[in-house]
């Protein structure tokens, strides 16, 4: 189902995808933010955050062991975020266009 889903994006979408699991290491998170924009039920819908926390979860326990390095995981905390937020407003833009 997985396939046939991603054979059914379009160009945009598809791109929105590659970036989010590119970034998060993880096409769940991905699927999850792509289908935010549409779907109620999906738990990421409300609060991209918790996407953010979720794809977080292995570099932060490092963090916690090891300590942070400014400069690097620090900047990853933003880039994540950003990443994450740019693919679901590309998503929402999407979504409204196809209303209209």
């Amino acid at each position: 189902k997985a396939h046939e889903w991603v054979n059914s994006l379009d160009a945009w979408n598809l791109c929105a995808l590659h970036s989010v699991a590119s970034e998060t290491k993880s096409f769940f998170l991905g699927m999850a933010v792509v289908l935010s924009t549409n779907d109620t039920e999906n738990p990421f819908s409300m609060d991209l955050d918790k996407a953010i926390v979720a794809s977080r979860i292995e570099e932060e326990f490092q963090i916690e062991m090891w300590g942070l390095v400014e400069g690097g995981h620090d900047y990853d905390r933003l880039n994540n975020s950003i990443q994450i937020h740019a693919a679901q407003v590309l998503t929402s833009s999407i979504a409204v266009g196809n209303i209209q």
